[in-house]
Order: C-alpha cells, then structure tokens, then sequence
C-alpha cells in the first residue's frame, strides 16, 4: 500500500509491465523474480479491489473535519495530522473509519500539536 500510495495509479500497470520484462530479460532462464513481480501484481490487484485508501483524499475523514471536530487551524498542523493518519491507514486499513481517525488524531494533536 505503501508503495502504491507513492505511484501514480495510471502508471501502475506500466510500470509492473515493464519491471516484469526487465527482471525476464536480466535472468531469463531463472523466473523467480518474474514470479514475485507477478505474486506483488496479484497482491496490488487485491488492494485495488478492496478500494483501501492510498492518498488522503480516500481518508474517511478530512481536513475540514478535523479543523471543525479538533480545533485544528489550516496549517503546517493540519497537513501533518493527515499525513499521520494517511500513514495509519496505510499500515491498517480497518483504521479508516471517521470515529477512529478523529481519536488518533486527536491524541496526535495533543502529543505533538
């Protein structure tokens, strides 16, 4: 998820295209890198599938939220807290749920607000 968060989703399958053909051209009598390239490309189609939040605009909660519900100004604060909170989800996507997000971002606030 990670990974994905940081690429373009246009260019995914491009780019998993072209890491398939280089790693087959590199060594093409030993498939295990094409195979683990091909298992990731299962494994990317999976979290498509699942719509699991990659940017923070696919947060379930959002900066107008956390600046009504918190007290939160725009600001420097405000991204940071999204990016936290981008980062959660990233690690568990079961984390995106309003009521969560807007608790740990509120413990974030007052440890590092």
């Amino acid at each position: 998820r990670r990974f994905m968060s940081r690429i373009s989703l246009e260019l995914l399958d491009d780019l998993m295209a072209l890491r398939i053909a280089d790693a087959a051209s590199i060594s093409p009598e030993d498939s295990g890198d094409t195979e683990n390239l091909k298992e990731l490309q299962l494994r990317i189609s999976g979290i498509l599938e699942s719509e699991s939040a990659l940017n923070i605009s696919d947060l379930k909660i959002n900066g107008r939220d956390i600046i009504n519900q918190l007290g939160v100004k725009p600001g420097p604060v405000l991204g940071k807290v999204l990016n936290y909170l981008l980062d959660c989800v990233l690690e568990d996507p079961i984390c995106n749920e309003y009521n969560h997000l807007l608790e740990m971002g509120e413990k974030w606030i007052k440890i590092y607000g």
